[in-house]
């Protein structure tokens, strides 16, 4: 995803550092956290509180030794987003930004719903259908290839609508098309 020709992974830090700075949170979750994709951009001395959610443990265990000792309180999650516990009401910022495409939306804006606390804020980035490009970007490492079967691109107005289900606002929603030609929606809901 940081490959120089993608550059998805900078786009995602970037979204994040300016989703902090805008809502100043206070304590904020990274679903798909992976080895700390934007942990970079939280100052310690601002956000209280971190969590980061993954289904892979050796991707916590990265996120752990990058960004373990600056962020003091870090909370990494093993488990299914769905599925795994985090307090009730407890978040002022959840971040979710490509992960809509491989789990059940109407369960994870669910689990979301619980998790803000009121006032709280998501942000949910998705990938859009692209005319010039893939689902997974062309890149010298093969691997990532086995992740475009799993891919189910969500349509953002489904997304909207499950917000609004669970009392949520839109604050605002965009698109944005990087120099691949990869697109992507950001949509910020306010609980």
């Amino acid at each position: 995803m940081s490959s120089p020709h993608v550059r998805q992974l900078q786009y995602l830090s970037r979204v994040f550092g300016e989703l902090l700075g805008e809502f100043e949170p206070e304590s904020v979750a990274v679903l798909g956290v992976a080895g700390g994709n934007g942990l970079e951009r939280v100052d310690p001395h601002r956000v209280k509180r971190v969590v980061g959610v993954d289904i892979n443990p050796a991707y916590l265990d990265l996120a752990r030794s990058r960004h373990g000792e600056r962020l003091p309180g870090l909370e990494l999650v093993c488990g299914d987003i769905v599925s795994c516990g985090l307090s009730p009401s407890s978040l002022d910022l959840v971040y979710a930004a490509l992960v809509f495409e491989y789990l059940d939306p109407a369960a994870a804006v669910g689990r979301i719903a619980e998790w803000l606390a009121p006032g709280g804020v998501a942000a949910a980035l998705l990938q859009l259908p692209s005319a010039s490009c893939g689902k997974v970007s062309e890149t010298p490492f093969r691997s990532v290839r086995v992740l475009e079967p799993h891919i189910r691109l969500v349509d953002p107005a489904v997304l909207r609508a499950l917000f609004a289900g669970h009392g949520f606002g839109e604050v605002r929603s965009g698109t944005e098309t990087l120099e691949s030609g990869k697109r992507f929606f950001l949509g910020i809901y306010r609980r």
